[in-house]
This record gives C-alpha cells, sequence and structure tokens, in this order.
C-alpha cells in the first residue's frame, strides 16, 4: 500500500517512477553478473517494501519452478536447462514488462485454441493473470509478491513459448521416437526379444541444442511475433485441416487433429526430379503421381498387413528390374519355407531354389536341410517371370528395410477394398503405366515396347509386334532393367484425412492404429 498521496499520487504513478529505476537491476541476472546480490538501496527514499524488487529473489523462485515443474518434454527440458544455467531474462526489462510478453499471449490466445490445444498446456490464465497483476501493482508479501510474480512470469513464458515453438516448428511428438518402438521383433528360432521394427524412417528434423539460445535471442530482440508464425506448417494440407478443426466435433475434431501433427513432422529430403513425384498414403491404399504440382495418375495399392506394416519413408525411385527374382526376407523363409523342407514339388512348382549368400552357388533342393537355411548362410529365391511374387516389374528405391513398388501374380485382390496384405512391400494396379510415367521422355517406343513384350503384354510398335510373331514360342526377355535418371522421389506417408486426385479431402480407416497412438502422445498439450 502507498501511504503518502504527496509522494505518489497513485500505484500507476509508482509504477511508472519506479519500475524503470528498479526492474533494471533484474539485468544483472543476466549472464554477466550471475552472482551478485541485487539490492535497491540506492533508491531507499522511494522503496515500498511491497514493491521491492530483489534480484536475488527471482532467481531463487526460478530456481524452485525449476526444481519442482515436471519436465514432460523437450521445450521444459530446455528451459530448465536455461535458467538452471544462469540465463538472462527476456520477458523483463529495465521499463517493467517488455511489450513482447503481451505479443505472445495474444498469439497464444489467438492460435492456441485454432490447433486445438489446451490453454492450460500453454499457462495462458496463469500469464495473463501474472500480466495483469504487474500492470496494476497488486502484490502482497506471500506467493504474489512482486519477485514471485515476475519470476513465474519470467519462467512460464519462455516455457510456453518454447513449447508452442518447437511444436509447431518440429511436432509436438517425435515420431521417430515413438514408432519406432511399436513393434516387437523376436526371433524365429529363440522366440526373444531381438528389437523394434523400423516404421518410421524418415529424417524428421528435431530442434538443435543452440535452439534456446536462438528463441532467447528472438524475444530479446523483439522478433518474437515473426519467429512464432514462421513456426507454424505452411503446406497446404495443414491449412485445409486447420480450416475443418474450426466447425469440427468429437472424434472428427480428434482425427483433423492427429493429421495436423502429421504435417508437422518436416524431414530431409530433397527433389532431383524437379515436377515428378509419387505419393503413396498407405489408409487410402491409392499411389498418385504428380507432375508440375498436378497429380496425373492415381491407381490401387497393397501395402503391409498390419503385422507386417509398410513403414513411413521417403526415397527416389533410382532404377525399374523387369521379371526379376524375389530374394525371399529371412522372417519369411523361417515362418513358411522351412517347413516344406524334403518337399522338392513345392520348391519347384514355385519355382524356388537355394544358393549360398557368399559364393551364388546353386544348392540341390534334396541336400537343404532346415539347420541350413536357420543358419541365415544361405538364401532362398524365386525366378523371375510367370507366377514370381513380385510380379513383372518393381520399383527400386534405397532404404533401409528392403521395401519397394513392385507387380504382383495376384492381381485380383485389387477388388477389396482393404489391401494391406503383404508383408511390407507396395503392390500397384498397374506396373506398366507407372514405368511409363518414372521413365518419361527419357526412353522410346520401342523401349517401352520391350518392356511390354518382356512382361506378356502386347506390344504398339510395328517392330514389337513383327518380333514377337517372328519369336512367338519363345520366352521374351528383352530388357532386364533400366535406370530412372534423374530419380524420382517417392513418399510412403501415412495419413487418415488426405487430398485426393482432385484435391478434396477425404477420410480413411486407421488401418494400423496410429492415430491413437498421436492421440495419447499429444495428450499433454489437448487434455482430450
Amino acid at each position: 500500500m502507498l501511504h503518502s498521496e504527496n509522494r505518489f499520487s497513485s500505484k500507476k504513478s509508482f509504477h511508472t517512477l519506479t519500475l524503470s529505476l528498479v526492474v533494471i537491476l533484474l539485468a544483472a541476472c543476466g549472464h554477466g553478473n550471475r552472482q551478485k546480490d541485487i539490492t535497491i538501496e540506492a533508491f531507499s527514499d522511494m522503496k515500498e517494501p511491497l514493491f521491492v524488487v530483489n534480484g536475488n529473489d527471482v532467481k531463487n523462485a526460478i530456481a524452485k519452478m525449476c526444481n519442482e515443474t515436471p519436465t514432460r518434454n523437450t521445450a521444459d527440458a530446455r528451459t530448465r536447462k536455461y535458467y538452471e544455467e544462469g540465463g538472462a531474462m527476456v520477458w523483463v526489462n529495465r521499463y517493467g514488462v517488455r511489450n513482447n510478453a503481451h505479443l505472445l499471449l495474444r498469439h497464444l490466445k489467438e492460435s492456441v485454441p485454432a490447433i486445438g490445444f489446451s490453454e492450460s498446456a500453454f499457462y495462458i490464465s496463469p500469464i495473463e493473470a501474472d500480466l495483469k497483476r504487474f500492470d496494476e501493482l497488486d502484490f502482497d508479501s506471500g506467493e504474489n509478491s512482486v519477485s514471485k510474480v515476475l519470476a513465474r512470469l519470467e519462467y512460464n513464458m519462455t516455457r510456453a513459448c518454447a513449447r508452442y515453438i518447437i511444436g509447431q516448428r518440429y511436432g509436438f511428438t517425435n515420431p521417430n521416437y515413438t514408432f519406432n518402438r511399436l513393434d516387437s521383433m523376436m526371433s524365429n528360432t529363440t522366440n526373444k526379444f531381438i528389437g523394434f521394427r523400423l516404421l518410421y524412417d524418415l529424417k524428421s528434423e528435431r530442434p538443435s541444442d543452440s535452439f534456446i539460445d536462438e528463441l532467447t535471442r528472438k524475444i530479446a530482440n523483439d522478433s518474437i511475433a515473426e519467429y512464432l508464425a514462421e513456426a507454424e506448417p505452411q503446406d497446404t494440407l495443414y491449412r485445409q485441416l486447420k480450416g475443418m478443426l474450426q466447425t469440427a466435433h468429437g472424434s472428427q475434431r480428434t482425427k483433423i487433429m492427429t493429421n495436423m501433427e502429421r504435417c508437422r513432422w518436416r524431414f530431409e529430403h530433397s527433389n532431383t526430379n524437379e515436377g515428378k513425384t509419387l505419393v503413396v498414403n498407405i489408409p487410402s491404399f491409392m499411389l498418385q503421381a504428380y507432375e508440375g504440382g498436378r497429380c496425373t495418375m492415381e491407381m490401387k495399392i497393397g501395402c503391409g498387413e498390419r503385422k507386417t506394416k509398410t513403414p513411413i519413408l521417403y526415397s527416389q525411385v533410382e532404377r525399374i528390374e523387369i521379371n526379376p527374382q524375389w530374394h525371399i526376407p529371412m522372417s519369411i523363409i523361417t515362418k513358411d519355407i522351412v517347413r516344406h523342407i524334403g518337399d522338392t514339388a513345392y520348391f519347384e512348382r514355385n519355382k524356388y531354389y537355394v544358393a549360398d549368400r557368399k559364393t551364388g552357388e546353386r544348392i540341390d533342393i534334396g541336400e537343404v536341410t532346415a539347420a541350413m537355411l536357420h543358419s541365415g548362410e544361405y538364401r532362398v529365391s524365386q525366378e523371375g517371370g510367370e507366377g514370381n511374387s513380385l510380379g513383372r516389374i518393381v520399383f527400386r528405391f534405397k532404404n533401409n528395410m528392403s521395401v519397394y513398388l513392385h507387380d504382383t501374380n495376384s492381381r485380383g485382390f485389387f477388388s477389396r477394398d482393404v489391401r494391406a496384405i503383404s508383408h511390407g512391400c507396395v503392390r500397384v494396379e498397374r506396373p506398366f503405366d507407372l514405368a511409363t510415367f518414372v521413365l518419361g521422355e527419357s526412353v522410346d517406343e520401342w523401349t517401352l515396347d520391350k518392356i511390354r513384350i518382356s512382361m506378356d503384354l502386347p506390344p504398339k510398335t510395328d517392330k514389337g509386334k513383327k518380333y514377337v510373331r517372328q519369336h512367338e514360342e519363345e520366352t521374351h526377355n528383352l530388357i532386364s532393367n533400366k535406370a530412372i535418371n534423374p530419380p524420382i522421389p517417392v513418399y510412403i506417408l501415412y495419413f487418415t484425412l488426405f487430398p485426393n486426385a482432385t484435391g478434396s479431402i477425404e477420410s480413411y480407416p486407421d488401418i494400423y492404429g496410429y492415430d491413437a497412438v498421436i492421440e495419447k502422445e499429444m495428450t499433454t498439450y489437448t487434455n482430450l
């Protein structure tokens, strides 16, 4: 309380006069004077106990918040470390509470509800109450002392700002951690845990060790408004989903929010063939081919079943192979093929052969034992051509799970609505059309006819038709592979709300249950 109307006409006048002199002492909490005791003895003639700011009290209050506040995420951890290491105040200066504090509050009040999150996750009410208390000099000698109010404002605003910036810029969840600890892999021989299946193979960007320094620098330089705006994803799908969220309710609202979160997972990628892109969306069971920003072709796909999920990844199609051999994964060998040892008819019927992995030498099927296959020193492969599980053509791209796009010898399954049946690879409905797209103008019609003839498709050129007539009784393998130069970017994604070929958003089943995983991880922010 103020005791002299002659000395100060109101709280506001005291605020104007005193904070310009007293709050400047908070700068001593910065890097240059971290250990110095802070008092206002130099201004003792105007000291009023309720309005005395002591730097040590502020620092001690922040230290207590660091110790007592749970660290729930990267933003909280970085904030705590910053102040534990003596980080300078960034929301308060010699004039009082800086304007950037009000900019942050206004942005959070507008943006947090617009993305469906809880205001409590960003401390909006406590920040707003303490800003009001500070503006009105509404302090007491207890929990709302001026030093404790300043400490709460400083710590809560930095924590809220870090949560928002990191979440919007890098994701409120960490997909590399979350999805790559979902599916356990067990040894086929010992049934012991051997690791987790790699389900997310994108190099998603994460905040660097210098993030908090960049953040506090932006705050101190009064560029926080631009920094907040730039953090939000700018892509078309995110904006569409955000618009849909404003009128959504119930489970649809949750579904929109999980797909908005996927848009925040920005990852390292490059487009070496500008204008052409392949996009596979697993829940829609569709592949879309884009050229010049427009979807020019769409086709059905099949993907991994729930036990052998197709991973989320980015790569580049580098080559196609015609009539490829299928080198069977070890998991299939131990699960399905070993039990047929001794049944030579089974191996002949499926065109399987066994070879030494080191030398490539084929082994007589009659001499193959279960122990040999379990050892991993021998591979089982299927001859290329008609009846091969990969079909007549495969599209190769580098990745860590030996996944690729390919034809299939079981084309009837494309009539199903749910096409999650593979061991992880992606089967495409119209492989020759896809080959034509990726090869583009780099090949002539005769090359395309050689591919057609090798796949037992009718040729289009006179040269091709003549060749088929002259070699009617022969097996045709006129071309075995073809490089894609430059490579074509391919994205295998997982969105349960995704644009169709015309750009309209459609809803798809959550076949792998990933929406629920994301929803659970976001509960810190959503209170769903």
